[in-house]
């Protein structure tokens, strides 16, 4: 049985494993110990967020906003999945010049 719940405008929570809709802003906020495991984060942002001992392995973080991650949140998204495009753009936050 899937639950749905309202998060805000046009975003819907479905059974722990999906955010859709508009962009869910997590910009600056404290994420530390949240279990995203095996979600699909669709349109989320996660711009500068604290994300320490924040679990995503096995989640899908396509179409998410990363930006200014820091070298110790990158280890937090061990076997997460990410664009080669978002891959480029974490290593030149950590002032690596990706051609």
């Amino acid at each position: 049985m899937k639950r749905s719940h309202k998060i805000g405008p046009r975003n819907d929570y479905h059974g722990g494993s999906q955010l859709v809709g508009s962009w869910l802003d997590f910009a600056e906020a404290d994420l530390g110990g949240c279990d995203f495991r095996e979600a699909v984060m669709d349109r989320v942002i996660f711009k500068d967020a604290s994300l320490k001992e924040t679990r995503f392995q096995g989640t899908d973080l396509r179409g998410a906003d990363m930006g200014g991650l820091t070298l110790a949140d990158a280890a937090v998204l061990k076997g997460a999945t990410i664009t080669r495009e978002q891959a480029g753009q974490i290593l030149k936050q950590f002032g690596l010049d990706v051609r």
